[in-house]
């Protein structure tokens, strides 16, 4: 009979163990998976090869450098919320910016980024294509 419990334990626990494991590297806070330099390499349907990436700090503030000259671009601010990455200026009025929909993928190591329509108030965003981005080291 104790066999039979041991088994009955044993398992949920093995399957649990075997789910943690393929969520490796991700976690449950964007805020967190955000974090780092980030390369784009897919604009579209094209694939891009480029030396620059952008940086997301801690403290909401959003970087472009180039690899090969150093940044180019700072002051920009950011904030992410469950469904969408705010990228632009926020102030006691409110954000002026753009706004993407975005989706961590390949172990956290990928970045999707889609034009939110609803709430971006800089360019036209039709004409911004779906980006990928792969995570620099």
């Amino acid at each position: 009979m104790s066999v039979r419990i041991v088994k009955l334990f044993l398992l949920p626990g093995l399957i649990w163990a075997f789910i943690a494991c393929d969520q490796e590297g991700v976690t449950p806070d964007p805020g967190n998976n955000i974090l780092g330099k980030w390369t784009l390499i897919q604009s579209g349907e094209t694939r891009i090869e480029t030396t620059e990436y952008m940086e997301f700090l801690p403290d909401s503030i959003l970087s472009y450098f180039s690899m090969n000259e150093g940044p180019f671009f700072l002051g920009n601010k950011y904030a992410i919320n469950d469904s969408t990455l705010y990228i632009g200026q926020f102030s006691q009025k409110g954000f002026s910016g753009n706004a993407y929909y975005y989706e961590f993928f390949d172990k956290g190591r990928k970045l999707k980024l889609s034009p939110n329509y609803g709430e971006t108030t800089w360019i036209n965003i039709t004409a911004i294509p779906v980006t990928v981005y792969k995570q620099v080291k």
